[in-house]
């Protein structure tokens, strides 16, 4: 039903919004990429944490909102597949 479905919703944002994860995404040592859409107007490259490069990279989609796998499939699912042929060689 809608109302039961609309408390889960402001539940869940109420957690989102208390959440802070920029150190722990800081100090992962591994590879890590942030693939964001550049016209996303909910997050934008001042959202992302990132830590030491080469190790962690943003990608910001062109054209793309805040489903870039939605807007530009094609060139997340490139961007995708080449961090992961990266990481599997």
């Amino acid at each position: 039903d809608e109302p039961a479905a609309a408390r889960r919703l402001a539940a869940g944002l109420r957690l989102l919004h208390d959440a802070d994860a920029r150190l722990p995404v800081r100090d992962f040592p591994g590879p890590l990429r942030h693939v964001y859409g550049e016209r996303s107007r909910l997050v934008g490259r001042e959202h992302l944490a990132t830590g030491p490069l080469p190790h962690h990279r943003l990608v910001a989609v062109p054209r793309a909102g805040m489903r870039p796998h939605a807007d530009r499939p094609d060139l997340v699912r490139h961007t995708l597949t080449r961090f992961l042929g990266a990481e599997l060689t």
